[in-house]
């Protein structure tokens, strides 16, 4: 709770400054491949991350008798494999299909519509 306004100010100044010259370290780093690749299914990140994570250490990690570092150590190397992989296919299977057909659908209604009449 603290924390929420340090956080919040420290992510506009990081936007802000990526925005000022595309030559900026800031801005470079933002446009790592791997990074702007995540970028694109980050929804189903956000979507499927909870869930997984609490999967992993109700079923997984809590029942195996691992200490606090333990999990840390697992749910920062292979959960965060785990969470991208699976948050990955679940783009693939849910979200992508309909961003394709909406995009279709919009340059379909365009060519149909009707051209102004002068």
């Amino acid at each position: 709770m603290f924390l929420d306004l340090p956080a919040g100010l420290l992510a506009m100044s990081i936007l802000v400054l990526s925005s000022r010259s595309e030559q900026a370290l800031i801005h470079r780093a933002l446009s790592f491949k791997p990074l702007a690749t995540i970028g694109v299914f980050s929804y189903s990140v956000y979507l499927v991350h909870a869930p997984l994570l609490q999967i992993m250490w109700q079923y997984v990690l809590h029942p195996l008798g691992a200490t606090a570092n333990q999990m840390f150590a697992f749910l920062m190397t292979a959960g965060f494999a785990i969470v991208i992989g699976a948050s990955y296919l679940f783009f693939r299977v849910f979200e992508q299909p309909f961003m394709k057909s909406a995009s279709k659908g919009d340059r379909q209604r365009r060519d149909a519509a009707p051209m102004p009449v002068t």
